[in-house]
């Protein structure tokens, strides 16, 4: 697996994870890489991924939950 890649997919964990746990963040952050036992430049490269997300997570919110309402069905489902 290419490094971007493997840096794409912890950053999605990682991301996953602070849906469910939201506090202290940075203290997640190292433990998770700690964990991940992975190259150094793969888990910065992760980090600066996680931090343009939190960065703009307004606009990421906007178009999601624009997407989840603009759902013709009524069972939640999200559409793309």
């Amino acid at each position: 697996m290419g490094k971007r890649r493997a840096a794409r997919e912890l950053a999605l964990k990682f991301l996953y994870q602070t849906e469910f746990n939201p506090d202290d963040r940075e203290a997640q952050m190292e433990q998770f890489c700690e964990r991940a036992d992975t190259h150094h430049e793969i888990t910065e490269f992760m980090k600066v991924l996680v931090d343009k997300v939190f960065s703009q997570s307004e606009e990421v919110n906007s178009v999601t939950i624009g997407r989840w309402n603009a759902c013709p069905w009524s069972t939640g489902i999200f559409c793309v």
